[in-house]
């Protein structure tokens, strides 16, 4: 843009001086092109250092955060262990049946936020992997109606990652394509390639997300704000953000379209 400007001005001065103009007008036109220049200058820095607080400040807010989530996981794992023996003594079977629900649902949150800082702080080993064999081995393990489940597993794809990372990854999204159908849609999962790329899409007929929702649901404890859903939203909004966080240690991508009487696609390229 400044250079741009500067030329312009440049062919400007060279043209009205071979037209002979008069000097004040040169000397007029050369101080109005360097105030310029100087102007676009400082405004272009003062643009660079807002965001580059604006980046310092949402990484330290990350950090902040997951150092919270570290806390917590350690702090809480002790306390739990001591319960679950604590409700051994409780002779009231039905008293001890719901703590013990509670207590397990406290255990799997603290799991999912450990199976994230370990993911972040170790990696993953890769190897590799059929992706077909993977959604296959998840499809046949669901306790789910496989009427309303189609699958598409012809391409033999194979990609370097973590068998049980991706085992979580796509057990994670197919359940919850399943959880969010309507009662007569179907599940479709399949595969394809483009180049070099393997992709996996997970696509459901049901409920949609907003797009004001989709750029925020794989954030940790994020639930997307849907009143027809009922008791449907038991989880505590960790899932999509492991998923996240096993698709970055894997250099994949996914991509959420939600379009209303679809339903929800998720794609992910490897």
């Amino acid at each position: 843009m400044k250079l741009s400007l500067l030329i312009i001005n440049f062919a400007l001065i060279i043209t009205t001086f071979f037209l002979k103009a008069d000097p004040i007008v040169l000397i007029a036109i050369f101080v109005a092109t360097c105030l310029l220049f100087f102007f676009l200058i400082s405004f272009e820095k003062k643009e660079r250092l807002k965001n580059e607080k604006v980046l310092l400040e949402n990484n330290f807010m990350i950090k902040a955060r997951d150092s919270l989530l570290h806390g917590v996981n350690h702090e809480l794992r002790a306390p739990l262990s001591r319960m679950k023996l604590d409700l051994e003594f409780i002779e009231d079977q039905s008293i001890k049946k719901s703590l013990n629900e509670d207590i397990n649902q406290i255990f799997n949150l603290v799991n999912e936020l450990m199976d994230i800082e370990k993911i972040k702080s170790q990696g993953i080993v890769k190897e590799p992997v059929v992706l077909g064999d993977v959604l296959k081995e998840i499809v046949e393990t669901l306790y789910i109606d496989h009427d309303q489940l189609y699958f598409n597993s012809d391409l033999n794809l194979v990609v370097e990652g973590n068998h049980s990372q991706l085992i979580k990854l796509f057990k994670n999204l197919i359940e919850n394509a399943y959880k969010y159908k309507t009662p007569e849609g179907k599940v479709n999962i399949s595969l394809s390639q483009k180049n070099d790329n393997k992709i996996v899409t997970i696509m459901n007929e049901g409920s949609t997300i907003s797009g004001e929702d989709i750029p925020f649901i794989f954030e940790p404890f994020f639930r997307v704000n849907n009143k027809n859903e009922g008791d449907k939203k038991e989880g505590m909004g960790i899932g999509l953000n492991i998923c996240k966080e096993i698709i970055e240690a894997h250099k994949a991508k996914i991509q959420v379209s939600s379009k209303k009487g679809y339903g929800t696609t998720f794609k992910i390229t490897f």
